[in-house]
């Protein structure tokens, strides 16, 4: 026997939170336009926009940055072609930095964030792991993926992360350089 199309809605509504429209549409539906001379357009819509919803809401379970790849659901990453296994801390910390990609992570905040701490120990505990899972991520003949921002934190960016880096450091020193050459309103005339 062959299933229609709106006996697979139907099964596919059968799933939690959709039960009461699984009730009033029934399993014994032939087809769309049964439903419709049934039970009028209200129900059928209801129907279709919690179908809807279950497509939307379902999370997503890789998470790309560049070349490199986080399977969520196998737990396992790549770049490009190659496997990179990883510990589970590090896998962690790797999802949250591909999850806030291009943003500058504090320490405290991977602290709070992947460790769960509720107070900012003194230690080198980031640095350690961020040195291991870049050593795993970056091979030397690839260009860097993880930054060290100084005296901020660390950022993941694509294959271009040098060169985002560096604009911002071009950006920064064109505004030292304006601020010094720039006159200074307290100094009086001629002294320069």
């Amino acid at each position: 026997m062959t299933r229609t199309v709106a006996d697979q809605m139907v099964e596919a509504a059968a799933a939690p939170g959709v039960d009461h429209i699984y009730r009033i549409v029934g399993d014994g539906l032939t087809d769309l336009t049964d439903a419709l001379r049934r039970h009028g357009g209200v129900e059928l819509s209801a129907l279709i926009e919690a179908l809807a919803q279950r497509v939307v809401d379902t999370p997503e379970t890789k998470l790309h940055v560049g070349s490199l790849e986080l399977d969520l659901i196998e737990r396992t990453a790549k770049r490009g072609d190659r496997s990179i296994d990883l510990l589970p801390r590090e896998f962690r910390l790797l999802e949250y930095m591909m999850r806030h990609k291009g943003r500058v992570l504090t320490r405290e905040m991977l602290l709070r964030e992947v460790w769960k701490y509720k107070f900012i120990p003194k230690s080198n505990l980031v640095d350690v792991h961020m040195g291991r899972l870049r050593r795993k991520i970056d091979w030397p003949h690839e260009p860097p993926m993880i930054l060290n921002v100084r005296r901020q934190g660390f950022i993941l960016h694509g294959e271009g992360a040098e060169s985002v880096l560096t604009q911002a450091r071009r950006r920064k020193a064109a505004r030292a350089t304006a601020a010094l050459l720039a006159p200074d309103m307290n100094m009086p005339p001629g002294a320069l």
